[in-house]
Order: structure tokens, then C-alpha cells, then sequence
């Protein structure tokens, strides 16, 4: 590897290491938001809560009584509740929930819940009348309930085996609703076919609610958000390429370094939580090395690469607001796909007009990126893994790799 691409290599993880010790800093300024804590003295203390848009329920969460003091712990053994405005609220119980497993090959023969008695933090997902509540693990998901500000009580939804191996339900948390949460006729006919997911039963507590003329809440509103982009993604490639043959070692052959251009087209989804920090990207580029080098021996000839190919990745990237408009990013993608290499060849031409030709395969490899979005505009730097393009030859060896300089410009932003 010749010593500036060596020194670009370098150069791209100080890059790296740069942004990762700034970006911890970002983190922690943009996630603390207006909100508030119910102390075990009933005190109401309003406080900067660091929102992570918790998808599973929290035993813990981080907060400052103001924007330059120390961050402090709240928990389930000093904190009653706590929520942000407009957001999101958490209220802690020791109540019965049912933790009989879900997963199909562990499904037990008892019809009844098994109860454990746990002190946690149950979000709020309606508050009115008759209020909804969730409580969500990895793979684990619960609805609780209360009426008049009665005791708050698990809806029974309950997957089992019968004898004969097959799976049954226990839907008591239908009969539930009838019995406790019900207002017309027409309510009564939901509660007969209604599922027991959040989108449903949230539907059923407002209309409850709506119904008995009561003033209510629903606190996970989402608001608009982004959701997917679609971007041209053009650039430049520093490549270099070497390849060896021990069998016959005149045909190795350094090209040395390249510049040359990259078109890709990147589609992204975002992930619905943590605050839109995460997306999942798919990228087809388009980009080609072509080189021509005299054969290094006594051997009078020309060696030819002619590499063109569709890189197919995929990927996970983060982001880090720093303001409304500008957000910098870290990213990682795999061409786990088989690369479209077309009309890619190595040619061995000799002055007697004797010709090898080598028919170029890729490997997958992986893409480091770091950058910086502002609106519709990002630029990237992204470092590839050495790549082998000639794994379908086993006396051969090589060594493509490559750092791109990519400039994103947005077509799209879908928001829901």
C-alpha cells in the first residue's frame, strides 16, 4: 500500500475518533427535555428529562434539576413518577403481571396466568376516566387498566398448549372490558372482537372515554417524523490495487493508486425510536478501477484490469443532533450481497500475443462512514475493508481497497 493511502487511512479513524469524543457531548445537551419527578414525599419536581423515547420500559432514568448541574439517577426506589411534557409519563406500582412465556416453543399447559407481585414503572399510554397502561420487554409486551382511579389491574391475554399439542388463547381481557370499561352497545360489540394489541385498545379507551364525556390524555401521540429518504449518493474513489501469484511470481503486480468518480443511490428508513437516531440504509454504487501496467519481468507484455462493478450494501447508521438542521453520523455497512461485476477481466498480454485472462469475482467486505447532514445535503467519508477480487482462483491473491468522499443530496423525505 503506497504511504498516502496509508496516511488517508489514518487520517479517516482520527476522523473517527474525533467524532465519537465530540458526539457523546452532543448526545447528552439534546436529549434533556422539560419535564417532571413525584418524589416517595409526594414532592412535584420539574427537571430536564433525558428522553431516550423508550421503547422498553425503564427501571431507571437520568435527569438535571437544571441545565448546568450535575445529571442525577432517578428510580423505582425514590422516584413515584415521572414524565415529560407532552410526551411521555411513567408511574410506578407494585402490582401482579403475568410472565408466562411467549415464545411458542415454551408455551406452558395452564390456562391461568401466573402471577409475580413486581414493583415497576408502568407507562401511561390513556389517562382518563378509564386509563390504558403498557409495560414492554425484548419480546414481552403487557396492558394493564384502571377505572375511576381503581386498582390497576393486567388484561389477561394468554397464549397455552392444550393435550393434544394444540395452541389456545385465553381472552379474559375481553370479558374485562365488559365488565369494567363499558359505555353503549357499540362498545360492547368491540369488546367481543377487539385484539389485545396497543393500537386497538388505545382505540377502545378513547372511544370509552369520549363516550362517558370525560376529559382525557394520550400521551404516546408520535408526532410527524421522518421516516425514509431516498438520495443520489456521487463521489470519489481512492482505490489501490495489487495482486500476486506465488506459482508464478512475474505476474504480480502493483497498479498502484487511482482517483475516480462513484454513483450511488441510497435508500434509507429510519427506525421508529430513539428520537429518529437510527436508520437502516441500502446502497447500489456504482464504481469501476481501470489500470495498465507493464509485466514485471524479463517477459515483454502488458497486464490490463478492467473492474466494473455494482456494490449492493446494507447497513445501520446513527445519528447525533446538533441542531434542528445539522446532524452528524457514524455508519456501518456489509456488501453481504454478491456485487454485480461486470465485464471484469485481468488480461496477461505477452509481445508473442499470448493472453491470460482473469475473470474478476469479489468477496464481501465492510464500510466504515462518518459525516455530517445539513438539510437535504451530507457528506461522507467512508474506509473500506481490503477486498479479494479474485477469490475464484486459488493461486491467486489481491488487495483492492478503497476510501470514497461521498456527497448525499436527498430526493426524497417521506414523514409520517
Amino acid at each position: 500500500m503506497k504511504p498516502l493511502f496509508q496516511y488517508l487511512i489514518m487520517k479517516n479513524k482520527l476522523i473517527f475518533l474525533i467524532l465519537f469524543i465530540n458526539t457523546t457531548t452532543f448526545y447528552g445537551q439534546i436529549n434533556f427535555e422539560k419535564g417532571y419527578l413525584i418524589d416517595n414525599e409526594n414532592r412535584k419536581i420539574e427537571c430536564l428529562i433525558k428522553n431516550y423515547d423508550w421503547e422498553k420500559n425503564p427501571n431507571e432514568f437520568e435527569y438535571k434539576l437544571t441545565e448546568n448541574e450535575d445529571t442525577k439517577i432517578g428510580n423505582l426506589a425514590t422516584v413515584k413518577e415521572f414524565g415529560i411534557l407532552g410526551i411521555s409519563k411513567f408511574i410506578r406500582v407494585n402490582i401482579k403481571i403475568d410472565r408466562s412465556p411467549t415464545d411458542l416453543s415454551q408455551l406452558s399447559g395452564l390456562r391461568n396466568p401466573i402471577w409475580n407481585q413486581e414493583q415497576l414503572f408502568l407507562k401511561v399510554l390513556v389517562q382518563g376516566k378509564a386509563s390504558l397502561y403498557s409495560y414492554m420487554e425484548q419480546n414481552f409486551s403487557r396492558f394493564f387498566y384502571s377505572v375511576n382511579d381503581s386498582l390497576i389491574q393486567q388484561l389477561i391475554y394468554k397464549e397455552y398448549l392444550l393435550e393434544n399439542s394444540q395452541i389456545a388463547t385465553n381472552v379474559s381481557f375481553r370479558q374485562q372490558l365488559l365488565n369494567d370499561v363499558k359505555c353503549t352497545s357499540k362498545t360492547t360489540s368491540t369488546a367481543k372482537q377487539i385484539n389485545c394489541n396497543q393500537k386497538e385498545l388505545e382505540r377502545y379507551f378513547k372511544k370509552y372515554n369520549e363516550c362517558k364525556g370525560d376529559s382525557f390524555l394520550v400521551y404516546n401521540n408520535k408526532k410527524e417524523r421522518e421516516s425514509f429518504n431516498l438520495r443520489v449518493t456521487p463521489g470519489i474513489n481512492y482505490l489501490s490495487f495489487a495482486i500476486s501469484n506465488d506459482l508464478y511470481n512475474y505476474r504480480s503486480t502493483d497498479f498502484g493508486n487511482e482517483i475516480n468518480f462513484r454513483l450511488g443511490l441510497e435508500a434509507e428508513f429510519i427506525l421508529p425510536f430513539n428520537k429518529n437516531k437510527w436508520g437502516i440504509a441500502f446502497e447500489p454504487a456504482y464504481q469501476y478501477f481501470k489500470s495498465q501496467k507493464p509485466i514485471a519481468s524479463v517477459v515483454d507484455g502488458d497486464v490490463t484490469v478492467n473492474y466494473n462493478s455494482i456494490e449492493l450494501a446494507i447497513g445501520v447508521r446513527h445519528y447525533f443532533f446538533l441542531n434542528k438542521n445539522t446532524k452528524i453520523f457514524l455508519d456501518g455497512f456489509i456488501n453481504s450481497i454478491p456485487n454485480v461485476d461486470f465485464n471484469s477481466t485481468i488480461k496477461f498480454v505477452t509481445s508473442s500475443s499470448y493472453i491470460t485472462t482473469l475473470e474478476i469475482k469479489s468477496k464481501p467486505n465492510f464500510e466504515l462512514g462518518c459525516g455530517i447532514d445539513y438539510k437535504r445535503l451530507n457528506v461522507e467519508i467512508r474506509y473500506y475493508t481490503t477486498q479479494d477480487i479474485l477469490s475464484k482462483y486459488s493461486e491467486w491473491a489481491s488487495n483492492y481497497q478503497k476510501i470514497s468522499f461521498i456527497i448525499g443530496y436527498n430526493l426524497m423525505k417521506s414523514r409520517h
